[in-house]
């Protein structure tokens, strides 16, 4: 990391939230930031994406891809809450304590 790349980083973050909601809300996060967002591993990230249980992300290259928050927002919205948790709880039982150590 740089020397002084964290404060740029705060400065930036500060800017985004003075932003109007229809901005950000075609901000793209990457998958460890949007494992974050949705309370999730990074593990279960790629096995839901895998599994088309997300929205499909928006592709940059072969690599490299990430989801807009309005995006997460609608679908978060549009499943059912229950449903999201009891996907998350399976794949967490399933998987857990391998999630947690490969992320």
């Amino acid at each position: 990391m740089v020397e002084g790349s964290a404060g740029s980083e705060d400065r930036s973050l500060r800017a985004l939230a003075s932003l109007p909601d229809s901005i950000i809300r075609h901000r793209v996060l990457g998958p460890k930031d949007t494992a974050a967002f949705l309370g999730l591993t990074v593990s279960q990230l790629r096995r839901m994406r895998i599994d088309e249980i997300l929205p499909p992300p928006i592709r940059f290259s072969e690599r490299r891809y990430g989801w807009r928050i309005g995006d997460l927002i609608d679908w978060i919205n549009a499943v059912a809450p229950d449903e999201f948790d009891r996907r998350s709880a399976e794949m967490d039982r399933e998987f857990g304590p391998y999630l947690r150590t490969a992320a």
